[in-house]
């Protein structure tokens, strides 16, 4: 349940600064609708903090997870800045939310092998 989540993840209440590597990855493709997305093989690090709440979010994202396991993602600070072809540029970031959710189905580890849930 929620409740029993807060009480025993150990990101709850923690906070945490990432580094986010936007780019297309090797084997992948993105669709044509974005021409020219990634194609120099450049990527985009963004750097961001953030605090992992345990206050349950008012939102329902279906790739982040079940709502009722779905907690605010508090960013500290706005903003990242980056430097393309056009200067320096800002992006801005907002709350977000978190769960944390175990896989059900076998899956593979980043060298290919099969790794059991």
């Amino acid at each position: 349940t929620a409740s029993s989540l807060q009480t025993t993840s150990l990101l709850t209440n923690t906070q945490w600064k990432l580094n986010l590597d936007v780019g297309l990855q090797p084997g992948t493709w993105m669709p044509k609708r974005f021409p020219g997305w990634a194609e120099s093989g450049a990527r985009l690090g963004l750097d961001i903090e953030v605090q992992f709440t345990s206050k349950p979010s008012s939102q329902r994202e279906t790739l982040i997870g079940p709502k009722e396991q779905t907690f605010e993602l508090d960013v500290i600070g706005d903003s990242s800045v980056f430097v393309s072809e056009k200067g320096q540029e800002t992006v801005d970031f907002t709350t977000g939310g978190w769960c944390i959710q175990r896989p059900t189905g076998d899956i593979r580890n980043a060298a290919g092998s099969l790794v059991k849930p």
